[in-house]
């Protein structure tokens, strides 16, 4: 439905909306299953998630370089982008347990559905690049609504972004998505998946896969997308040297012809002019370089371990403090901080702690399953390795992020299931120990409630000061100063030296108080001071401006010039000072997640030994074996034990084939358990291999559960996990 689909949704302006759509059946579906499998270092993941959702508490708070003050829509872009997280991890688990009736094939041909449907998209951006229409949803949607900025991205169809930063006009594709760089991650991270998946069958399907790839080396190259080539390299070395090992020299020399013929190709076709005119123009890296700079110094500076939670616009631009857009100049505002790359947005919106996790996850499930024998599991691994070169360019969250997601499920199922864990062993400890965690978030609050109190809560107060453009340079010259050099004047040595006579301040440690900025596309300074005392702040911020305005006053009239008489600088308004509680939401925020986190990786721990000073069952097996379940015995109640035996079935044929089931034989319950499974796990099939599974009951003793265990591993078998029956 989404992918076959995409073409359609994309006609009518719901594209994203049936990612989400699709993802509520999978989600019911799980929700209906109790006994969901889960890759060894989901856990991380999981982490993640609670990571980013911490970050709801601190989305009002100010971050340094960033434009001030509170936005309700935060809470969107917000919302938008968790929502993306929720969904890829939902698809996650249903690929992973979907085995039964979904062939990992299926999932394949679906993701290469995904890739010819942007193939069309970019031959649509190479030769139609001026065609967009509204959409059907946009057509019903109040005007409102859809003119936003941020919606209009997702609603209106368009082909191609028409640049001219080689110095002429070049489409570069982007449908089914707004922005080519969407565009030119979701190829990189489709393509494996279609060639894997057309190859693998017989006839015209096959041979239509060296066409489609010559067809859509147009469309790759004329986007300019020097992160989609770099990807694309990358994911061929990497695929190239994994084939390798496995001693497949005939596919290694077919990859290296077909890589040769391509680049060939391209150098004796008016496409290398493309490449070399890019490689050429590198237009957008000093602007990624900054704009990355600033998010990485800004989340270190105001919330290392949170972040922001969403992004935020910047202040002025890179090239002047009153930097702003303009009807005639869209583009002389830059980028929000925390977009232009995942990390980027991970650093920003999570701080260092949710781009470690993502990246760890990530990098961890890689290098357990980049040697699986599987073509698909090859192709799922050059999908992650996309994703982790492209992040400092690209931002996966959206659509990508369901693909990336959906090549780590396909990972794991196409790899040994040695390193699964029931979802149930995972959270259970967590849920069992959530006192834990209110109580250790608790006093990570209070701790960092503390920290702020006794570091002290400044205060800052500014004055909007008129900077006129009187103020010429040179005896003949007539051109005003720049509202730049106008706020280098603002922090000069003589203004630095009235602030410390008003304050009494270490004159070394003025210069980080005393805050320049200047209101968008105008000539108007906010000379800001922050000080621990608030009427220290309000001095130090009017001596600031008032000198600013007496040496200005002197260079006016030094100049001899006055070409706008009409106008005086002056000072326009005054605020504050007033207390920046900002810093405590951020503290006291970042105390409550980092004791929360911690109370969750210890919740396993803490439970495993309740559980052993309680003499349990399971403390016999001193945790080597996880408890896939706890069931009743149903004894008295008809229905329910039914349903629990047809639990235990499902949980049983998860790990099929086993060699064993095996119980307690000095409980009943457990050795009835043990011959229904025994009888009614499906056919011969079921049976071999080296895996057994354990049955208990509450009751068990320790050591009988204990030697059980012992007794299978002496000879070879291996213990996958046990059913605690509770009587």
């Amino acid at each position: 439905m989404i992918f076959a689909g995409l073409p359609l949704w994309w006609v009518l302006g719901v594209m994203q909306v049936m990612f989400f759509a699709m993802t509520v059946p999978m989600l019911i579906h799980l929700v209906r299953r109790r006994d969901l499998v889960v890759p060894k270092g989901l856990g991380l993941w999981l982490l993640l998630l609670i990571w980013i959702a911490g970050g709801v508490l601190v989305l009002q708070a100010d971050a340094p370089g960033a434009v001030t003050g509170s936005s309700a829509f935060r809470y969107l872009t917000f919302s938008y982008r968790l929502g993306w997280y929720l969904a890829g991890t939902v698809v996650l688990l249903y690929v992973i347990n979907s085995r039964k009736f979904l062939t990992t094939e299926r999932i394949a041909r679906a993701l290469s559905w995904m890739f010819i449907a942007l193939l069309g998209g970019g031959v649509l951006g190479v030769t139609m690049p001026t065609l967009e229409f509204p959409s059907l949803l946009e057509t019903l949607l109040p005007q409102s609504i859809s003119s936003n900025g941020f919606v209009n991205s997702l609603i209106h169809p368009q082909v191609a972004q028409i640049h001219t930063f080689l110095g002429y006009e070049e489409p570069r594709p982007s449908a089914p998505f707004a922005y080519t760089n969407e565009w030119g991650l979701a190829i990189a991270l489709s393509l494996p998946f279609f060639i894997v998946s057309w190859w693998r069958q017989k006839g015209p399907w096959r041979w239509m896969v060296p066409v489609l790839l010559t067809i859509a080396v147009v469309p790759i190259v004329s986007s300019t997308n020097r992160g989609l080539w770099l990807a694309l390299i990358v994911m061929a070395t990497f695929a190239i040297f994994v084939i390798a090992l496995r001693g497949n020299i005939t596919v290694v020399a077919v990859m290296t012809g077909g890589l040769a013929v391509a680049a060939a190709l391209i150098t004796i076709s008016p496409l290398a002019t493309v490449v070399v005119d890019r490689l050429n123009t590198p237009h957008s890296n000093e602007g990624r370089t900054n704009l990355g700079s600033l998010a990485v110094g800004s989340t270190a500076q105001g919330s290392p371990l949170l972040g922001f939670g969403t992004t935020r616009d910047v202040e002025g631009n890179f090239t002047s403090i009153a930097g702003g857009a303009t009807d005639q100049c869209p583009a002389c505002a830059p980028p929000a901080l925390g977009t232009q790359g995942q990390l980027w947005l991970l650093i920003f919106g999570a701080g260092f702690v949710g781009a470690a996790l993502f990246i760890c996850f990530l990098v961890g499930q890689l290098l357990r399953n980049y040697r699986n024998s599987s073509a698909f599991s090859l192709a799922a691994a050059c999908s992650v390795i996309a994703a982790l070169v492209t992040l400092p360019v690209y931002t996966t969250v959206g659509p990508s992020l369901y693909v990336l997601l959906i090549a780590v499920g396909v990972m794991h199922r196409e790899g040994n299931r040695w390193g699964e864990r029931l979802l149930s062993s995972l959270t259970a400890p967590a849920l069992r120990q959530w006192r834990l965690a209110v109580f250790m978030g608790a006093l990570g609050a209070v701790i960092g409630a503390g920290l702020q109190f006794w570091t002290g809560t400044p205060s800052s107060a500014t004055l909007s000061v008129l900077a006129p453009r009187n103020l010429v340079v040179g005896d003949d010259e007539t051109r005003p100063l720049s509202i730049d050099t106008e706020g280098a004047l603002a922090r000069s040595g003589r203004v630095i030296s009235a602030v410390r006579e008003a304050t009494g301040e270490d004159i070394n440690a003025i210069p980080q108080s005393l805050r320049i900025t200047a209101e968008p596309n105008s000539r108007i300074l906010n000379v800001s001071y922050t000080h621990k005392e608030g009427p220290l702040a309000l001095a130090g911020a009017e001596a600031a401006a008032y000198e600013f305005l007496a040496l200005r006053a002197e260079l006016v009239a030094e100049s001899g010039s006055d070409p706008l008489a009409g106008d005086h600088a002056q000072v326009l308004r005054s605020s504050g000072p007033l207390r920046l509680t900002d810093r405590w939401v951020v503290v006291i925020s970042t105390g409550l997640m980092t004791g929360v986190a911690l109370g969750l990786c210890l919740a396993p721990v803490v439970d495993g030994r309740l559980r052993r000073l309680r003499g349990g069952t399971e403390a016999g097996l001193e945790g080597r074996l996880p408890t896939l379940a706890s069931l009743s015995d149903g004894r008295g109640d008809l229905w329910s034990q039914t349903a629990e035996t047809h639990r235990a079935r499902q949980i049983a044929e998860v790990y099929l084939p086993i060699a064993a089931v095996l119980a307690d034989d000095k409980r009943d319950v457990a050795v009835a358990m043990a011959t229904t499974l025994d009888r009614d796990l499906p056919g011969p099939e079921a049976w071999g291999g080296q895996r057994t599974l354990l049955i208990a009951s509450t009751r068990s003793h320790p050591r009988s559960v204990n030697a059980l265990y012992r007794s299978c591993r002496r000879v070879g078998l291996d213990p996958v996990g046990l059913i605690l029956i509770d009587e």
